[in-house]
């Protein structure tokens, strides 16, 4: 769903908000982060793997898509390795997989085995859950290798290009997303920005407003509650419903 700032509250603006539980120690602690996703109203909640079955039960009364990852964050793992966790996220029942591709590969010149996994990826998921290629776009170091990762996740149906993991040392910019944005222009693909850095609020409002679709973040609160702030400061226009 496109962004306009005019239309979200501190109450709709979590559907363009995917929260990442960080770290997790006990299902206390995981339930807490599932109270967080509902409370907000986020679009997807995603956890590492151990967790999943308990948030997928959990969110079955919400709404809230639950999202697993694959091989987060370097996606160094063969094609093959990466389709059985795909497979695995699917038995579990979640809605949404955020698969981290092989970036090394591509800048190594590889491209065979990106376009093996991506194939994979998409052969095992279509129809079935949203898909995400996170390609780290930081990490390509040049403006055509992010275009041709953004090419590659097209050519196979891929529903979103997620341009980070937030782990790696690299920002993402705005310059990255910029050449996102512009590679899907006019096609069905869209933008998932994740790796905001502080200050987070000011930074998700300015990607969304940009064009990407969603924001990954752990710090929902923040960037939720800092709308209103924003707005008070003359940062963002204001609600006009």
């Amino acid at each position: 769903m496109k962004f306009d700032i005019t239309k979200v509250t501190k109450e709709n603006v979590g559907q363009y908000i995917e929260l990442l539980s960080p770290t997790v120690r006990t299902e206390e602690e995981a339930l807490s982060w599932c109270d967080l996703a509902k409370k907000y109203n986020c679009r997807t909640h995603l956890s590492d793997f151990i967790w999943l079955p308990l948030i997928v039960e959990y969110h079955k009364k919400t709404g809230i898509k639950v999202g697993g990852g694959v091989t987060f964050p370097y996606g160094t793992e063969t094609p093959a390795t990466k389709a059985k966790a795909v497979e695995e996220l699917l038995k579990i029942g979640v809605d949404d997989i955020d698969y981290s591709m092989n970036f090394q590969a591509l800048l190594a010149g590889r491209d065979d085995m990106v376009k093996e996994e991506l194939r994979l990826f998409a052969e095992l998921t279509k129809g079935k859950i949203e898909t995400k290629l996170i390609i780290e776009a930081a990490m390509l170091e040049t403006e055509d290798n992010i275009r041709k990762a953004c090419d590659m996740a097209m050519d196979q149906g891929i529903d979103w290009i997620k341009t980070a993991s937030g782990q790696m040392d690299k920002v993402l910019t705005i310059n990255h997303v910029a050449v996102v944005l512009d590679e899907i222009k006019g096609t069905d693909c869209r933008c998932k920005v994740s790796g905001i850095k502080a200050p987070r609020a000011q930074n998700a409002y300015l990607y969304l407003m940009a064009g990407a679709e969603a924001i990954g973040t752990k710090s929902v609160k923040e960037v939720v509650e800092g709308l209103d702030t924003l707005r008070a400061l003359g940062l963002l226009p204001a609600y006009k419903g």
